[in-house]
């Protein structure tokens, strides 16, 4: 019975009926069935554990349906046996800042009261919970959390950005609108106001003409006060939900730092390590933050080296031997050439094994041949120079976002200055394949690389034909179907 009892209050409370799970809490208080004061700590205990992970998740509703029940639930545990362990957890509560100190304090004193619980107030009604004889207790004041809080609260669950994008470009529009009303008022010939233009009326053709661009006039400006006067009201509007975006984004700003923080750890651990194992050589990660720009990366790792230093410029993406530094120092001379190895470039072995039914699934990192990948020679995001010839030619282009052309822009101020570039195939450099996600908020151009890249790593020419061959659905499809 009892095993139910917690279970379905647990169940409840996951679920969102936070209200239900505290009056179980009281309710059961009061039960003969849970009269052991065992069962009751135990009730504490689960209370306990719904109030801080309510804290943790911003969720105050789950704490605020147990706070109105607590004072009378407390009322009925004061057992020598369970009342350290219940002091304990008000104790926890208030180092956690879980409920308000006044209101723990007021709570500490209800459950170490030795005589009997508050006296009721006059004429109160004996509760269906209150067994006849025992004495009623008076509910404390009840703590609730500011509104504030409580708006945050909803803020969070409730704040969808596209809707705000939404009624921000609803409010550009209306600005138009109002904006040439206000222009059309501006630019009327008749000055409805002028009482010297009224004295010039001479005859019932001029009074009539006037008549009607008066009350043009008049409508005109009254579309427009009705314009102006939704204008205002919207922007009240605005004010209110950017305010909330404030609240929502501060939030999501929020754990993105942790994550963020945690990453730090991470990455100085692992660098910490290699920097460790390779004695006098340096390693320094630099964190930004902002949005991913590949331009802005390498830049921010470029301005750390001094003029004469050798810049090598690879992505994580890149496995390779010891052997391409030799060829990097051989093949890049400052003032005078520049290198941008082809690399290989891996096919989707995943692709392979499936259709061939390959098994295991073994991949070769360094296997070269035609089938297992193909040579990226329009490829120029890895390369190296000396930072005086990058600065030479005006370094990356920084405010190009996101993924793609900063290397081709930077290999065309190379090409165009007197600085040679070499390029040359290297067999101990290979991208390994990965999917490739091409983000809608890139431009045209950028996005053109970005597909032209991901469809150039299914497989080989003769691996396609090879499939298409062996899948009639494909091989004998009618010219304009889809299916």
């Amino acid at each position: 019975m009892y095993l139910f009892i917690l279970l379905r209050i647990k169940e409840q409370t996951i679920n969102g009926h936070s209200t239900c799970s505290s009056c179980s809490l009281k309710r059961y208080f009061d039960k003969k069935e849970c009269a052991s004061p065992k069962h009751k700590l135990v009730l504490f205990n689960l209370c306990n554990d719904v109030c801080q992970n309510g804290k943790r998740k911003k969720a105050g509703v789950y704490i605020e349906s147990f706070k109105n029940v607590l004072a009378e639930a407390l009322a009925h545990s004061r057992d020598k046996s369970i009342q350290p362990n219940i002091i304990r957890i008000l104790k926890i509560w208030g180092e956690r800042n879980i409920f308000p100190k006044a209101y723990l304090a007021e709570m500490n004193d209800i459950l170490t009261k030795e005589s009997p619980a508050p006296t009721p107030v006059a004429n109160a009604a004996i509760s269906p919970a209150t067994s006849v004889g025992s004495t009623p207790v008076t509910p404390s004041q009840t703590y609730k959390p500011t509104a504030k809080i409580k708006d945050e609260e909803k803020i969070l669950a409730e704040f969808k950005p596209q809707i705000m994008i939404e009624k921000i470009n609803s409010y550009k529009r209306l600005e138009g609108e109002v904006e040439l009303k206000f222009k059309q008022i501006s630019s009327l010939k008749l000055d409805a106001s002028s009482v010297e233009a009224v004295s010039q009326l001479k005859d019932r053709a001029h009074g009539k003409q006037f008549s009607q661009q008066f009350e043009d006039s008049c409508s005109k400006l009254e579309n427009y006060v009705s314009s102006a006067e939704q204008q205002i009201m919207e922007q009240k509007v605005m004010i209110e939900m950017l305010e909330q975006s404030q609240v929502f984004y501060d939030e999501q700003y929020r754990e993105a730092r942790i994550v963020a923080n945690f990453s730090k750890i991470v990455f100085s651990s692992l660098f910490g390590g290699y920097q460790k194992t390779y004695g006098g050589e340096k390693i320094e990660v630099i964190f930004a933050e902002g949005a991913f720009a590949r331009a802005k990366a390498l830049d921010l790792g470029a301005v750390q080296c001094d003029q004469n230093d050798l810049l090598f410029f690879i992505d994580v993406d890149i496995t390779f031997t010891s052997n391409i530094l030799h060829r990097i120092r051989m093949n890049t001379k400052q003032g005078a050439q520049v290198y941008y190895p082809i690399v290989f470039s891996q096919y989707d072995t995943s692709f392979l094994c499936n259709f061939y039914k390959i098994n295991p699934c073994h991949i070769d990192n360094f296997n070269l041949s035609m089938d297992a990948g193909y040579w990226r020679n329009f490829g120029f995001g890895i390369a190296s120079m000396y930072k005086s010839d990058l600065e030479l030619v005006g370094g990356f282009d920084t405010s190009i976002q996101g993924w793609g052309k900063e290397d081709v822009d930077l290999y065309t101020k190379f090409s165009e200055s007197a600085v040679q570039i070499f390029r040359a195939v290297d067999p101990d450099m290979v991208h390994l394949y990965h999917s490739v996600h091409c983000d809608s908020e890139l431009n045209d151009a950028q996005m053109t690389m970005c597909i032209g890249s991901k469809s150039a790593s299914y497989a080989s020419m003769h691996v396609l034909a090879d499939v298409i061959q062996r899948t009639p659905e494909i091989l004998n499809r009618q010219p304009g179907s889809r299916r």
